[in-house]
């Protein structure tokens, strides 16, 4: 979806039209799930954020401004409605009660080599990879978001890459 049409979008729903709602729900939903699901190592939370994530769009409508970068946009907020989750979710429970494993064991076996790959990276390269590989950012746009040379970025690519083929020549 490109900013012109997602914006197109978020005025419908202005206008009150569920269509750009379900437009960018269609367009998005994996990429949000996969996002949370990251984060959270749970399938059914990550559920629960992709699902208020349209929720949070649809009641907050009117604040959120013309976005230039829809991906990048929708990105930092599942990423902070996640962080969010896993806070209230620890307030609940005691930090010596959440057991890691039984987190992952929730994932099905199609997402636990997603989960697996994604502890093996640093923080960085975990939003680097989403970004580029998920979100599908150019090398270019990558370098703006984090202010980083554009070569730095593509270094930082090559080696998320060789990790993760490390990663499945080990599990095989």
């Amino acid at each position: 979806m490109t900013q012109k049409t997602f914006n197109e979008c978020l005025n419908k729903i202005r206008c009150g039209n569920t269509q750009g709602l379900e437009d960018i729900f269609n367009e998005y939903y994996k990429k949000i799930y996969y996002t949370a699901l990251w984060k959270v190592h749970n399938e059914t939370d990550a559920e629960d954020i992709a699902s208020n994530f349209i929720t949070y769009l649809f009641e907050n409508i009117r604040g959120i401004p013309y976005i230039e970068n829809p991906s990048a946009w929708i990105n930092f907020i599942v990423m902070k409605r996640s962080i969010d989750h896993i806070r209230r979710k620890s307030k609940t429970v005691a930090v010596e009660q959440i057991d890691e494993d039984a987190a992952v064991k929730d994932i099905t076996e199609e997402n636990h080599l997603l989960v697996e790959v994604m502890n093996q990276l640093d923080e960085y390269q975990q939003q680097l990879s989403i970004l580029h590989f998920l979100y599908g950012f150019k090398y270019g746009e990558l370098s703006k978001m984090v202010q980083r040379p554009v070569g730095t970025i593509k270094s930082d690519i090559s080696i998320i890459r060789k990790k993760i083929m490390q990663f499945k020549k080990f599990e095989v």
